[in-house]
């Protein structure tokens, strides 16, 4: 599957960095899946929990991690005696109204991401594939293999470089094949426990979960993923959205990532380092980054336990689209693999003081603001509060009894 970012030729790294510095535990949180193809390498080895903002990677990570294998469509296998995929790609349609791809993505809507038949062929089997589930033909786990084994079929035929943002103005060779659902291609393990998806936005999300590693994999260039990828987003949603532009795009309904804007992605990683209840944390980066590779390791080492931060390098080709950062041609680039051990002791203060917050400090941590400079704690009393706050320049106590 074509998918910019993607880390699969990536996965030895990460289990390198993982032995190298002898990483132990049994949870695994993949905090900007994507794809998931981080998540299905190691199901065998941790319980892994995934999490996108993005539906349609909730959708594939849903196929991939929540029950290890390719479902066996029993049910409806039985009812119509064949192959569902086989079936399903045999079936004629004929297009309507309700047919969006046919109507929008196709030269009938004015646009060349998909020839005519293919649009009739996504659509006939999308609305098919829902059809079944809402009748109860296939279960949860074979509805979400289907959708996921959609995005990657339909990959083999759109007419365009690997993102959505635009088509080409010709027919690529690609673009003439036949629309074909295929299955999709998972790695065939027995679980190591019991995975989690989430549809989340991370910095959030964080705040609720805990765990031994923590995988972190943002969009850390301009590109805005919900943007480059709308198709998928449509095709698993498949929810008639109002489009716009050349492209087709749907509304981003406040989807932008923080992480690929240049005046934010600084504040946010900060806010996801002060956040995070991970032991060991692991961040793919590049020297394409928003944020300077120096000025992240250095805000990371503020969380770090020591101040320590690994910084291991990986010669990596980068996927190109016409809006790649730096334009580099996929030469040069430095992919990088950070490693720090969060801090994540509570220093509790020896005075038992009346009207300590002891008590109340995992909340008061929760919802301190995102980027802190300096944090003054104007009433410290016994400094519960102040001792476990970490700023990036300081942190002032004050307290008007002289005696504490």
């Amino acid at each position: 599957m074509r998918y910019l970012g993607s880390k699969i030729k990536l996965l030895s790294s990460i289990e390198d960095v993982i032995k190298k510095n002898n990483i132990q535990g049994e949870t695994f949180a993949d905090l900007f899946a994507g794809t998931g193809c981080v998540g299905d390498y190691f199901k065998d080895r941790y319980n892994v929990i995934s999490n996108d903002f993005l539906y349609f990677s909730y959708v594939l990570n849903m196929a991939k991690l929540k029950y290890g294998r390719t479902p066996k469509f029993k049910k409806i296998e039985r009812k119509i005696g064949c192959n569902i995929f086989d079936w399903l790609n045999k079936m004629n349609f004929t297009p309507d109204d309700k047919f969006f791809f046919y109507n929008n993505y196709t030269p009938i809507g004015d646009r060349m991401f998909f020839t005519e038949s293919n649009g009739i062929k996504i659509d006939g089997i999308r609305l098919k594939i829902e059809e079944l589930f809402t009748t109860d033909e296939i279960n949860e786990n074979e509805y979400y293999f289907l959708l996921a084994s959609m995005m990657d079929s339909l990959t083999r035929v759109s007419n365009t470089s690997g993102t959505y943002e635009a088509f080409f103005k010709f027919w690529d060779s690609r673009a003439g094949k036949e629309f074909e659902l295929q299955p999709l291609e998972i790695n065939e393990v027995d679980l190591y426990g019991k995975n989690t998806v989430y549809n989340r936005d991370t910095n959030e999300l964080v705040r609720e979960i805990t765990g031994d590693i923590a995988y972190i994999d943002p969009p850390y260039t301009v590109t805005q993923y919900v943007s480059a990828y709308h198709m998928f987003e449509t095709l698993t949603k498949y929810d008639a959205p109002a489009i716009k532009g050349v492209g087709g795009k749907r509304g981003r309904d406040g989807q932008n990532s923080l992480y690929a804007q240049r005046t934010k992605a600084k504040l946010i990683f900060e806010d996801l380092f002060r956040q995070i209840k991970f032991e060991h944390v692991l961040i793919s980066y590049s020297n394409q980054g928003l944020v300077p590779l120096e000025e992240l390791c250095e805000l990371a080492s503020h969380f770090a336990v020591d101040g320590e931060v690994q910084i291991n390098h990986y010669d990596y080709q980068e996927y190109q689209n016409h809006r790649s950062s730096n334009k580099r041609n996929g030469k040069g680039l430095n992919e990088v693999i950070i490693y720090f051990k969060k801090d994540m002791k509570i220093n509790k203060s020896p005075i038992n003081y009346s009207g300590s917050k002891d008590t109340l400090l995992p909340e008061i941590l929760k919802a301190l603001p995102a980027q802190i400079d300096t944090f003054v704690d104007v009433m410290g009393g016994a400094f519960n509060v102040g001792a476990n706050v970490t700023a990036t320049r300081k942190v002032v106590y004050n307290e008007i009894n002289p005696y504490i």
